[in-house]
């Protein structure tokens, strides 16, 4: 859960305002994201970091479709 959400949940339960619910954390709203490349930055191709910028990208506004569910 990104900080912002939780500080509002957090928030919310202590002035009695926390309406509760599920909360899918996505690419898309910052409840999930991609490592980081940490030591390994200087050695990662540029054009492999873009690929993987794409792909975030496609993921992010739906042109890529990810499985939800898992198929076993």
């Amino acid at each position: 859960m990104p900080p912002a959400a939780a500080s509002t949940a957090v928030t919310g339960t202590a002035n009695g305002s926390f309406k509760g619910g599920n909360y899918i954390g996505t690419l898309a709203n910052g409840g999930v994201a991609l490592a980081p490349y940490h030591d390994f930055d200087s050695t990662i191709p540029a054009a492999l970091k873009n690929e993987v910028a794409q792909l975030k990208a496609g993921i992010v506004d739906g042109s890529i479709k990810i499985a939800t569910k898992s198929p076993v």
